[in-house]
């Protein structure tokens, strides 16, 4: 992985001067993010540049996040989750990161609250021009949030493109199948649709497609080892989607091409890597 050109995946020992100050990072749980024996300002102190007057940061950053400079001296156990979440994201920009990583930030929020940290995420990504890695279960979330969505399965990529592109129509069954896992609102299901079996050990899966022991659509070939990516591109321009790991037999990749559609399915587990630059 690389990130304006230079690794950040070999040595941690080496990267250890990237952490906060190139990449950082907004946990999922903001109580269990916070040590609760410490004052909320201290901690965002903990992430400054060396040499930075934390009686000035501290209260700019809280105020960026929609903070009062008086709560700097408050416990996490004295703050709401929704506050608690925007200390965790004033300390994960007090380094000044070039890319900010949020996994399942808003999970632990009510439906409100979620609304509000979202749009504060966006907001403080768009005046400091930094880019925004979401990971989380729920698509529709990223398709609203980011620009590119990758839809990961057993720790491997499965679908790749920009978000309005996937969401209008999916390649890969494990694309369809998260969708169809959210039960609709405007009416009732007599059963909620799900997918037999588990998530396969990272390793069991290499070479193929991780979803085929679960796929109905599931062909030889997907099993077989023989799985390359499928895509689709303009006359003369970069790809712009492309499901990773499907083999050419695949029976659902086919359909979706043929514009006659797939059986959707639902999934159990998964996980929806999206970013937004």
């Amino acid at each position: 992985m690389r990130i304006a050109g230079e690794r950040v995946d070999d040595d941690p020992r080496a990267r250890r001067r990237q952490r906060g100050g190139v990449v950082s990072l907004l946990m999922q749980d903001p109580f269990t993010l916070l040590n609760p024996l410490r004052r909320a300002g201290r901690q965002i102190a903990d992430g400054l540049p060396k040499g930075a007057d934390a009686g000035v940061e501290v209260p700019r950053l809280l105020a960026e996040v929609g903070l009062p400079a008086n709560v700097a001296g408050r416990y996490p156990f004295q703050l709401s989750g929704g506050m608690r979440q925007r200390i965790g994201l004033a300390a994960a920009l007090a380094g000044g990161p070039r890319v900010l990583v949020a996994d399942e930030p808003t999970t632990a929020l009510d439906a409100t609250t979620q609304r509000e940290v979202l749009a504060l995420i966006r907001r403080v990504q768009r005046e400091r021009d930094m880019a925004f890695v979401l990971i989380t279960h729920d698509l529709r979330l990223a398709f609203s949030t980011c620009d590119r969505v990758m839809v990961m399965y057993a720790g491997r990529v499965m679908e790749t493109g920009r978000a309005a592109d996937v969401r209008r129509e999916q390649f890969h069954p494990y694309t369809r199948a998260l969708l169809a896992a959210e039960p609709p609102a405007d009416r009732r299901l007599a059963v909620i649709p799900s997918v037999p079996g588990a998530v396969p050990a990272h390793d069991a899966t290499a070479g193929r497609c991780g979803f085929a022991d679960r796929c109905s659509l599931a062909v030889p070939e997907c099993r077989a080892g023989s799985a390359g990516a499928t895509s689709r591109t303009r006359t003369g321009a970069r790809p712009r989607r492309a499901a990773v790991g499907v083999p050419a037999g695949c029976r659902a990749a086919r359909a979706v091409r043929a514009g006659t559609g797939g059986r959707p399915q639902a999934a159990g587990r998964g996980r929806a890597a999206a970013g937004g630059a």
